[in-house]
């Protein structure tokens, strides 16, 4: 795996990609890299954004500008195919306040801007994209001692209610559609889904993210020294405490420490003498993990895919938050390769950090970090996480 990890690096960060990626020829028949940087695009207005009144439809790139390198690239570039054979099918992830509005909706219950998530459905529907309830199913299989079951149950009805009902029927009926008995089915297997083991992966994952702005909200609001100063502290404790290096979220603490206005919504209760920060933090890293999450279905989805339909993932939210970490620092490349994704993002490691010269020796310790992960996998994150909690907690 190092060495097709080396690869993807190598494609990553070229500056003529699709040549770098047409060289790896055992490598490219299992991977599919898409490009948002580049000079021309194999699919023209594929999707524009919909914002009504706050509740959006974001993509985790500007698909308009995406170029798909795979194996259909591959013939369409050396074999003189007259067309690009792969077709694209949208699939959009509803945030967990979009499948509550939903019932809401549909109870026939006031809420502020009803008329707006209204739009937003119909304009989803008229798309005829897939749709998906992954990050709200997610986050009730993780709190499902403290979840409200008959809540849940009612929204995960009405979820499916809605990917049932025609165009039409959404335009005229929302109010009064009646519940199938495939609702239910699909209701009761999702159900089951939330109730059953947990997946430790994604566990950890969400621990890892969570340790993650826990400590940069202990630097943030302990410290006065510089921005280089709080980089290095931050840097130090993924090195020796978190054993794991996220890039992703290691960009977004160091614009908090900027205190960059694109991400002031997200950090805004995150803040020195903040009420219930760590549930606040808790919710944050459900943003981000989101995120993450999406990736890595869209690379599983289209690694398993024997059609010539590539499936593209999107948000559907009303959480200002969520959409903002996404505008803030897009990707620019997108490797997905056996169930994986590995991404490039506009802003990387080194363009928050590039006058600390700390990154060469930040990837020396790659392999001690690897060492670490292996031999302290028994609730290691969990005891940091509560170590960071109860630092919280004696701040105030």
């Amino acid at each position: 795996m190092m060495l097709e990890k080396e690869k993807m690096k190598h494609i990553l960060a070229a500056a003529n990609p699709v040549k770098e990626y047409l060289k790896e020829e055992n490598f490219l028949l299992q991977s599919t890299c898409m490009l948002f940087d580049a000079n021309f695009t194999a699919f023209e207005n594929l999707f524009a954004d919909i914002n009504y009144n706050g509740y959006q439809v974001v993509g985790l790139a500007n698909y308009e500008k995406m170029a798909l390198l795979n194996r259909d690239f591959i013939s369409y570039t050396q074999n003189g195919i007259d067309s690009f054979p792969t077709k694209i099918s949208h699939c959009i992830n509803f945030d967990s306040n979009i499948v509550s509005d939903i019932y809401r909706l549909f109870l026939g219950k006031e809420f502020v801007n009803k008329d707006s998530l209204l739009n937003l459905l119909i304009a989803i529907k008229k798309a005829e994209a897939q749709t998906s309830a992954a990050p709200y199913i997610l986050e009730c299989s993780y709190n499902k001692k403290v979840i409200d079951k008959n809540i849940v149950y009612q929204n995960l009805l009405s979820f499916f209610l809605y990917t049932r009902l025609s165009l039409k029927q959404l335009q005229d009926e929302y109010g009064s559609g009646s519940l199938s008995v495939e609702d239910y089915v699909l209701a009761d297997n999702v159900w089951n889904i939330i109730n059953s083991d947990f997946d430790k992966d994604l566990f950890d994952r969400y621990l890892a993210i969570y340790c993650m702005l826990c400590k940069t909200y202990l630097i943030k609001v302990s410290s006065k020294k510089t921005y280089d100063y709080k980089v290095r502290e931050l840097v130090d404790f993924m090195d020796n405490k978190l054993y794991c290096y996220l890039e992703f979220e290691f960009v977004l603490c160091c614009l908090f420490f900027k205190n960059d206005d694109r991400l002031s919504h997200f950090f805004r209760l995150m803040q020195p003498n903040s009420r219930n920060v760590v549930n606040t933090i808790k919710n944050m890293t459900w943003d981000i993990l989101h995120i993450r999450n999406i990736q890595t279905e869209m690379a599983i989805r289209n690694t398993n895919n024997k059609s010539n339909i590539f499936f593209v993932y999107s948000f559907a939210s009303h959480d200002k938050g969520l959409i903002d970490i996404i505008k803030s620092n897009p990707i620019n490349r997108l490797i997905l390769y056996k169930n994986e994704a590995y991404p490039k993002y506009k802003e990387g490691f080194e363009d928050v950090c590039k006058d600390l010269n700390i990154y060469s020796s930040f990837l020396k310790n790659t392999f001690i970090r690897g060492e670490h992960c292996k031999t302290n996998q028994n609730g290691y994150l969990k005891k940091l996480a509560c170590q960071l909690e109860n630092a919280i907690d004696n701040l105030n």
